[in-house]
């Protein structure tokens, strides 16, 4: 179980970071230079669909669309995108349906991906949540491929 939003535990906060930053010296990231707010993905025509050419952090971008219509292939794009730059990701597999060799494939840097497998959806939205607050990574996917029960919305 997760405690309630706020209540988060500055020791296990501060652990966490220290276990990300030796892992990933650049994993916590405080950033403000323009030039490390934004990505690209090797795919000219999609980083074309943004203003700058490039797709901002701090974005969320929700991918939806039917069976096998590209959504995994535009999700591996991005991440590779971002472990490419030397960025670090975390993909939240809410569905238990991340196949490590299709992302490799894809061109990710599996050693710069944070694999999480939450037990169930609400404890990945709010991994999600606390990676975001406390901007632990620069990228953060969650797959809800599967996933039945509906989505939590607080």
């Amino acid at each position: 179980m997760f405690a309630p939003r706020g209540s988060i535990n500055q020791s296990a906060l501060d652990a966490l970071k220290q276990t990300l930053a030796k892992r990933w010296p650049d994993a916590v990231w405080q950033s403000t230079d323009s030039a490390d707010l934004s990505f690209t993905t090797g795919c000219p025509e999609l980083d074309r669909l943004f203003p700058t050419g490039t797709i901002p952090y701090g974005q969320m971008i929700e991918l939806t669309g039917g069976v096998s219509s590209g959504k995994t292939a535009l999700l591996f794009s991005i991440l590779a995108g971002i472990t490419r730059d030397k960025g670090t990701a975390a993909y939240i597999d809410c569905g238990q349906s991340f196949f490590p060799e299709s992302a490799a494939t894809a061109g990710i840097d599996l050693s710069r991906l944070l694999l999480i497998t939450p037990e169930q959806t609400i404890e990945g939205i709010r991994t999600a949540e606390l990676l975001f607050d406390h901007r632990l990574i620069r990228c953060v996917a969650v797959d809800l491929v599967g996933v039945t029960t509906p989505f939590p919305f607080t």
